[in-house]
């Protein structure tokens, strides 16, 4: 949503016209902050919005979907834009609109505002609102602040990949087939069981009960819409995808057939047919990518084409007679037509306006494909959707259907391209970065390109980062003004995911995001990372916070507290002979990290690690430490509540050259001040070398 940080262009205000705008309302400011006079007393003032008309036809139940525009001000004399309110007019709170700039703004001749609709849809209905900007422009009375949102109604949708089975196994044998379920609809799907009609003796049907229960009327397994896929999980599939085992075991010589039937509450096909088929010498007709071809936002006035890939998948020659327009479709050499969706079959294959093959049918040998193309190619800024059909001598299949779909947009959205790489390290840009706890990302979008337009704004995110991980977003320091690059600091060792959404000068978001992963690993010996959550402090990123302290020491030499031989904040980077750990980063103020690293350390040598509550400001910190060993996390205590002011948590002891862990784990309100770190039973056990005496 456009509450999150969104790096765009800078206001063009002054601080003194900001003021004044604000403050007194008036119409216009000149370029050096004062008043322009008469002249923006009687300028004209014009708004515009990038659309007019926003539709949303891929949007799923309870799911954000989201379009971008923007608002500007095209007045010609200089006159100020002002936006008082945004008013919806819908029956359920589906949509929400957000500016960078606020529900009430002013904007400087040729400025411009982001704004964004969220879509989140609560019923399966049709859904249509209309947005009026409340404004002082004079071309308010044409419609130019009027924006329409409007939807498709959402609905179930079942698809079995395949959508055919063909066997092939000899009396005696048995040959075994995965047929896929899924919902490719927009809202969940439920599908109540599932059986072999035919010659049920010869074929079988079965799903992993443990895995997805049982189905039936009374058991029923709801598959969510299958492009909400994310996995696999700890559930696999299970909620996008239903999986079945078909198997045919032939008891003699000869071709055989069946139906697998699939019960669910599709509308529109309630019992969806999967046809069996076994040793037959018979054609069989297969698209490749699916049966739902989605063109996705295609600009007005261009021809968007899809490939269509159809394979034999059976034992005699496939022949294709025709291809069928159907609902909004038609045939690209029908200059009469004025459909969105458009056939062509080459110019050696030519096609009368029903899609009849007028020379001869397209024949493909088994196992071999053969492809023709659909077009579309909207006039109108809204959801389209039509059929095709393939006539073949498929005689399970004769009529094969193809659904489409595509929405009509003016711009033609951009393609976003993210890719990272850390600063100061010789590398080109990646998507996939590796790096070390502490260095700097770069981040960069500048190869996000627009076919009709130009990239302007670039909306980037944090949407994945280790727990503990407080750092932020920030302009390159020495390129502010870029939006296409951002910097991070890399606080944490671990994985880090960053998205980003490239914005055209249309207002139109990149349908799909671009992400860069970085893998942050530490390149020390020994890496101990601490970090802390005060739930009672507001902000614990700011300069305010309660403060705990990690301790690093070598023994049975060292004593808490004491140089040379405790690393902490009072005694950063001690030379140890021949150690040399050093505390990096000493977080004062709440939520970490801080991490501690050493790179040398001596064979059979015992070392301590130790936090010390140094100032509870916030209530209880719920302290984390992990210890990473040659990169490798080998260790990690969760959540240790730390409640007073001197709490003392003796953690772990570390050993070398194994590189083991013996956690200790025990917390007072005593600080050890001067004294050494206690020889363990744990210790002891592990008979490793240079174990000191208790």
């Amino acid at each position: 949503m456009i509450g999150r940080t969104v790096w765009g262009r800078a206001s063009a205000l002054t601080p003194v016209c900001a003021a004044l705008l604000f403050g007194a309302g008036l119409a216009g400011c000149s370029d050096d902050g004062g008043n322009s006079g008469d002249i923006a007393a009687v300028a004209k003032v014009e708004m515009q919005l990038s659309t007019n008309n926003i539709s949303f036809s891929s949007a799923t139940l309870n799911e954000v979907e989201r379009r971008q525009f923007f608002v500007s001000n095209v007045s010609a004399e200089g006159g100020v834009l002002n936006i008082e309110a945004i008013q919806i007019d819908q029956v359920a709170n589906d949509f929400v609109i957000e500016c960078t700039r606020g529900a009430k703004f002013t904007l400087q001749s040729g400025e411009q505002s982001l704004c964004e609709v969220t879509f989140t849809p609560s019923v399966l209905q049709a859904q249509t609102a209309n947005v009026t900007f409340i404004t002082n422009a004079s071309n308010a009375e044409t419609g130019a602040n009027l924006l329409t949102l409007s939807t498709l109604q959402l609905q179930q949708d079942i698809e079995a990949v395949p959508a055919r089975v063909t066997f092939n196994a000899r009396e005696g044998q048995q040959d075994r087939k995965i047929v896929k379920v899924r919902n490719i609809g927009t809202s969940p799907l439920r599908v109540t069981g599932y059986e072999v009609t035919g010659q049920a003796d010869l074929f079988g049907a079965e799903h992993d009960e443990d895995f997805y229960g049982e189905i039936t009327e009374a058991s029923v397994l709801t598959l969510n819409p299958h492009n909400e896929q994310i996995g696999p999980t700890d559930d696999g599939y299970k909620n996008n995808e239903l999986q079945i085992f078909v198997t045919y075991s032939p008891e003699n010589i000869g071709s055989d057939s069946a139906d697998l039937k699939i019960f669910s509450d599709d509308p529109r096909e309630s019992v969806l047919t999967v046809p069996l088929s076994a040793n037959s010498n018979a054609p069989c007709i297969l698209v490749i990518d699916g049966t739902r071809i989605d063109f996705g936002n295609s600009r007005i006035g261009d021809l968007n084409q899809r490939t269509i890939t159809v394979q034999n998948c059976g034992n005699a020659d496939l022949e294709i007679a025709q291809i069928e327009p159907g609902d909004n479709a038609g045939v690209l050499s029908d200059n009469t037509s004025t459909d969105p969706f458009l056939i062509d079959a080459g110019e050696a294959r030519p096609l009368d306006v029903d899609g009849v093959l007028t020379e001869s049918p397209i024949s493909i040998r088994p196992g071999e494909v053969d492809t023709f193309v659909i077009g579309y190619a909207p006039t109108q800024e809204e959801p389209n959707n039509g059929k095709v059909f393939i006539h073949s001598n498929d005689d399970l299949n004769p009529r094969l259907q193809l659904d489409l779909f595509g929405r009509g947009v003016f711009n033609q959205c951009p393609t976003a391209v993210a890719k990272g790489t850390v600063r100061d390290i010789p590398a080109p840009p990646s998507a996939q970065v590796e790096a070390a706890p502490l260095q700097i990302l770069i981040l960069d979008g500048s190869d996000s390109t627009d076919v009709d337009g130009s990239v302007v704004d670039y909306i980037w995110e944090v949407i994945e980062r280790p727990e503990g991980s407080v750092a932020e977003l920030e302009p390159v320091s020495n390129e502010p003004a870029d939006p296409a690059r951002r910097q991070f600091f890399l606080d944490l060792a671990g994985r880090f995911v960053f998205e980003m959404t490239a914005v055209d000068d249309g207002g139109c978001a990149s349908e799909e995001t671009s992400q860069v992963t970085v893998f942050v690993v530490p390149n020390e010996a020994v890496h101990i990372q601490v970090v802390w959550n005060n739930p009672a402090d507001p902000n614990q990123t700011d300069t305010s916070g309660s403060d705990v302290d990690t301790h690093f020491m070598k023994t049975p030499i060292g004593r808490w507290f004491e140089s040379p031989y405790d690393n902490y904040f009072a005694n950063s980077e001690p030379f140890w002979s021949p150690e040399n750990p050093s505390l990096d980063i000493d977080d004062t103020n709440g939520a970490g990290p801080e991490n501690i690293n050493m790179d040398d350390p001596i064979p059979c040598q015992w070392y301590a690690v130790g936090i010390h509550y140094w100032r509870q400001q916030f209530g209880t910190a719920y302290t984390t430490v992990r210890i990473f060993i040659n990169g490798g996390l080998v260790f990690e205590v969760p959540n240790k509540p730390l409640q007073n002011t001197n709490d003392w948590w003796d953690v772990a002891r570390i050993h070398w050259p194994s590189g083991e862990i013996i956690m200790v784990d025990e917390l007072t309100n005593v600080t050890p001040r001067n004294q050494a770190a206690p020889v363990t039973q744990g210790m002891i056990d592990s008979n490793l070398c240079g174990t000191p005496n208790p």
